[in-house]
């Protein structure tokens, strides 16, 4: 179950990090404390992911991945109500993390734990 979540927690990181900085208004003097916001959010609306993918599992769903995607998608629209701006991103993450948990590959899933974590510190690394 821990393995689960931090394999979607990571690469949901990771993908959410990409998409910031891709954002329009990035303030460079502030970046470090948005990265830090992103991935505590991340973190934190991942438990909520794992524990809706745990609803499905036990619905015996799991394997209807168009109803799950939409469910997913609707978990990262609530959870961007929070903070509008970057709605994006919480959906994708949202979309990602169930998407992860497809994976059976154990060095692939290993890989995607360490991802979005190893990100966040290069970056704050640089900037």
């Amino acid at each position: 179950m821990l393995f689960r979540y931090l394999k979607g927690a990571g690469i949901s990181l990771f993908v959410g990090i990409v998409l910031f900085l891709f954002a329009d208004k990035i303030h460079i003097e502030y970046i470090e404390l948005h990265l830090l916001f992103v991935t505590l959010y991340n973190y934190i609306f991942c438990l909520l992911g794992l524990a809706v993918f745990f609803v499905l599992k036990k619905m015996k769903i799991e394997s209807k991945h168009f109803i799950n995607v939409v469910i997913y998608i609707l978990l990262g629209a609530v959870s961007s109500l929070s903070f509008p701006p970057l709605y994006f991103i919480f959906i994708s993450g949202s979309v990602v993390f169930y998407l992860t948990q497809q994976i059976q590959n154990r060095k692939l899933s290993i890989a995607l734990t360490f991802s979005g974590p190893l990100l966040f510190i290069v970056l704050l690394l640089v900037f």
